[in-house]
């Protein structure tokens, strides 16, 4: 049994990832009531055709969420909003919730088998689910890293400041881990809401864990310019890691929404993904470009800074003090994660996508170290 602060349930999370019954038996975390925790079997299903088992590797606690779930603060009124993909029961309890896992695939198709995924499951060590519901997790990146892919407050403070009513059409471009969360807060204001999406897979996905609440087009720029013509407010979810945002909403498409329409560029901190696009700040969010309010803070999290600069230290305060220790280079070379993060050396740019997004020259880490440049 679990009870009391929050601190305890990641307690148990180190305990139960090992938990696994060979015999398909796994364990979950379950907020038997608010403030009362406790771990469970769970029989696994049989997997279908086009299902993986994934064995848990790491699964992540947010600070903020999963806090007001545990004191079982969730406002009734806010339980349909608050709800997670494959989550059993409901608020105050009992319930199993979480949404930040990460996994190795132990049975699915051959190009899944033995990858490391992350999957929006709740606390389990094990669980079966759609193929289309995972994401591969690059190599080199720790798992402990990777189940931060659960971006939920940009996507939360990017609806907030934008504040949509009840009836608003809202299109999201980009069905990401953004694009998803301000697609479900969206739903939970009570909007309209499209999500264009270039992947085949990730629409499949988003159409069985949104249960068709959304509508779900195929992204091209004929859709694109249709969906922002009726919107209310237009959502920029795109990414392209490490390189600058493709420059996807022409002025002309923004042009042709209604007066006084909201259009958020979540992508801002990659260049932004629409021609229009200037970076803001908290303390001066917003400018208007013929008629449409423009939020494109380039910090969105900093909204909530003593929760994000936790997240973002607890992850990085390792490599500060390898840093620390060994120096840049000394660092660099001994720490494979480390070399992939340094963009530049001596005014040389080391991160291909980086050159080839600004028209710079590219010269490989190895190269760059060999030469003695820094």
């Amino acid at each position: 049994m679990v009870g009391g602060a929050c601190e305890h349930v990641r307690d148990v999370h180190g305990v139960i990832s090992s938990m696994i019954d060979d015999r398909g038996i796994a364990h979950a975390f379950w907020l038997r009531a608010p403030g009362c925790g406790e771990i469970r079997p769970v029989r696994l299903p049989e997997r279908g055709r086009d299902d993986v088992v994934v064995r848990t590797v790491r699964s992540g606690v947010s600070r903020g969420t999963e806090t007001l779930v545990f004191r079982g603060g969730v406002p009734p009124d806010q339980y349909a909003r608050m709800r997670a993909p494959f989550q059993e029961g409901d608020f105050p309890g009992p319930v199993k919730y979480g949404y930040l896992n990460v996994g190795a695939v132990e049975q699915g198709p051959p190009e899944l088998r033995g990858r490391t995924v992350f999957c929006l499951y709740p606390h389990q060590t094990a669980y079966v689910v759609p193929a289309g519901a995972v994401t591969i997790v690059p190599e080199g990146v720790p798992p402990a890293r990777a189940v931060l892919a659960g971006t939920v407050e940009t996507a939360v403070n990017a609806l907030w400041d934008a504040g949509p009513l009840l009836g608003d059409r809202v299109a999201v471009v980009g069905g990401g881990m953004v694009g998803y969360n301000a697609a479900v807060i969206a739903l939970g204001m009570g909007a309209q809401v499209t999500v264009l999406e270039r992947s085949v897979d990730r629409m499949r996905f988003l159409e069985q864990i949104l249960s068709g609440r959304v509508q779900l087009l195929m992204s091209s720029a004929l859709q694109l310019e249709e969906s922002i013509k009726v919107a209310d407010l237009t959502i920029g979810a795109v990414l392209i890691p490490g390189a600058l945002a493709p420059k996807l909403i022409t002025r002309e498409m923004l042009g042709t929404m209604k007066e006084s329409s909201v259009f958020v560029d979540v992508a801002i901190d990659q260049g932004g993904c629409a021609e229009t696009s200037k970076p803001t700040t908290h303390d001066d969010p917003v400018y208007t470009v013929d008629g449409v309010i423009h939020y494109c803070v380039a910090n969105m999290p900093g909204a909530v800074p003593i929760t994000s600069t936790r997240a973002l230290t607890n992850v990085t305060l390792p490599y500060v003090e390898q840093l620390a220790d060994l120096g840049t280079i000394g660092a660099v070379t001994a720490n494979s994660e480390l070399a992939r993060g340094v963009n530049t050396i001596a005014g040389r740019l080391t991160y291909e996508a980086v050159a080839d997004a600004h028209g710079m020259d590219y010269t490989p880490l190895d190269d760059a170290l060999a030469a003695g440049v820094a």
